[in-house]
């Protein structure tokens, strides 16, 4: 399950040598896109023993992958197609190093990205004039000019956009700057080059989506709205907390709850709370943890960090008599955070001047074996996405302009 992000908007861009679909910059980027990242896997490898004929018994870390040909022909230590297991396929050029399939880098070049969001064919981003657009499987070409028809966000942060497999969303001013609107674009790209203006709100902070609603969320004033995709209709979702608390911070969803996080300061009503999605929250909420600032679910539990002591927590979203369970502790610094019905994953930028971020991950309900590191050695990660086979990242870069970039490695 996907946790999305609340969007001030971009100006989008187009380019030479590449397709200005969107009035976004439609990425075929760069020379060395496709290539590793620079980072060093820990993922465990998914096992090293998945003969396609049962009855044969391979020596450790081969297989008989292949029904066709005799014996065991399969190294699952190397093959990018079968990496720790028959089947485990890296995707498009991603390579396979003793059984664990590495990072791939499938934009480079990028200019301080700060969010970013995974459709169904491609993968977007906000730099800080525009947002780029690319294929999942990574770019090719060069970039251009910057594009027409999408507007510049006055304040962009990394939960500023969001997709689904058919569309992209995010916030962003009007025209006339006056107020904040939600703009619309297929995944293949925009008609004529226009966003199409979806919903006019007046100040948002996060935009969040599940598959049939979009919610945007205005940090300052503690609000939330439900924008119905198929028709646009709204709702306000009344959250309902204890009276002091303050500093609303992060919200996500499935198609059955609303999560939100205040101030993780307990004594003022701070913590995640859960209501149903189902009635827009007309039920009120419930608090589930007295400590959290980003949230992430799969639809079964809530996953929260708690940044003074860097602690990760899982709490089922039916109420875990406010405790939970620790699945690691000493994660300090986490940016961002997301979870799918075996993991969660999150990222620390690190220093943001040299190559020490990282993105980690902890398997669900109880992080058995305890978190594992997905890549090392990365460039200020600021951002998370995934879709069901990859998880994604953007670096937000450590060496001057344009020494971004846009990762992802295989589940």
């Amino acid at each position: 399950m996907r946790l999305t992000r609340l969007v001030l908007v971009l100006a989008l861009g187009g380019g030479s040598g590449c397709a200005d679909v969107f009035g976004f910059q439609d990425l075929e980027r760069g020379p060395d896109a496709g290539a590793d990242a620079t980072a060093d896997s820990g993922i465990d490898a998914p096992g090293l023993d998945a003969p396609a004929d049962t009855s044969l018994v391979c020596p450790t870390g081969t297989a008989d992958c292949d029904p066709d040909v005799p014996g065991c022909e399969t190294s699952l230590l190397a093959s990018d197609t079968n990496c720790g297991a028959c089947g485990h396929d890296c995707g498009g050029s991603g390579l396979c190093s003793q059984g664990v399939c590495q990072p791939m880098t499938i934009a480079s070049n990028v200019s301080s990205p700060v969010s970013l969001a995974v459709g169904g064919t491609s993968v977007f981003w906000m730099i800080a004039s525009t947002i780029e657009r690319c294929p999942v499987t990574g770019c090719t070409g060069t970039i251009g000019d910057e594009g027409e028809g999408v507007n510049v966000p006055k304040y962009p942060t990394a939960y500023m956009i969001d997709a689904d497999t058919s569309n992209v969303y995010w916030v962003g001013y009007t025209n006339d700057f006056t107020s904040n609107s939600i703009f619309i674009c297929p995944d293949s790209g925009c008609p004529a080059l226009n966003p199409i203006p979806f919903y006019g709100s007046e100040r948002s902070v996060e935009l969040v989506a599940n598959t049939t609603n979009l919610y945007w969320l205005d940090t300052f004033d503690g609000l939330l709205t439900r924008i119905k995709k198929s028709d646009k209709s709204t709702a306000s979702i009344d959250l309902v907390v204890p009276s002091g608390a303050i500093d609303l911070q992060h919200v996500a969803v499935d198609d059955s709850h609303v999560l939100f996080t205040y101030s993780d300061i307990p004594v003022n009503g701070g913590g995640v709370y859960v209501c149903d999605a189902t009635n827009d929250c007309s039920g009120g909420s419930t608090r589930l943890l007295d400590t959290a600032t980003f949230v992430a679910t799969n639809g079964v539990d809530a996953i929260v960090n708690q940044p003074l002591t860097g602690t990760i927590v899982a709490c089922a979203l039916g109420g875990c008599s406010g405790s939970g369970t620790t699945l690691t502790t000493n994660e300090k610094g986490v940016d961002a955070m997301i979870a799918d019905a075996a993991n969660v994953y999150w990222s620390i930028k690190g220093s943001g001047t040299a190559l020490d971020g990282t993105i980690r991950a902890c398997s669900l309900p109880s992080c058995t074996g305890g978190p594992r590191t997905i890549a090392s050695k990365q460039a200020a990660p600021v951002a998370l996405a995934q879709d069901a086979d990859f998880v994604y990242w953007a670096n937000a870069g450590t060496a001057g302009p344009n020494s971004g970039s846009i990762v992802r490695v295989r589940k």
